[in-house]
């Protein structure tokens, strides 16, 4: 079943479920779901969530976030639901739906 991102209640839905997620969080599934298999490089990021004032940081910061955000993802809707954050080594994140 596929992600969503419900931007009026600010959470990450699956089918009935919904996930709360911090603003950092949300604001990068946001991003990421806005444009499917799109690589965004760390900087890009960075730049995107300093658009909202959400985030001041270093590329790493970026790793970090993104790190969190798939665990989140794992514990309330398992590996599979994880794995829509994949790394493009060397260019940065994309977002990938769930099979």
């Amino acid at each position: 079943m596929k992600i969503g991102v419900d931007e009026t209640r600010m959470v990450l839905t699956r089918g009935e479920d919904t996930l709360l997620v911090t603003p950092f969080q949300f604001r990068l599934a946001q991003y990421l779901f806005s444009h499917p298999g799109f690589v965004r490089s760390r900087a890009q990021i960075i730049a995107q969530l300093q658009r909202y004032g959400d985030r001041d940081g270093d590329l790493r910061s970026v790793d970090t976030l993104v790190q969190h955000l798939r665990r989140r993802l794992n514990d309330a809707w398992g590996p599979d639901a994880e794995a829509c954050i994949q790394t493009r080594r060397g260019f940065g994140y994309f977002w990938k739906e769930a099979e």
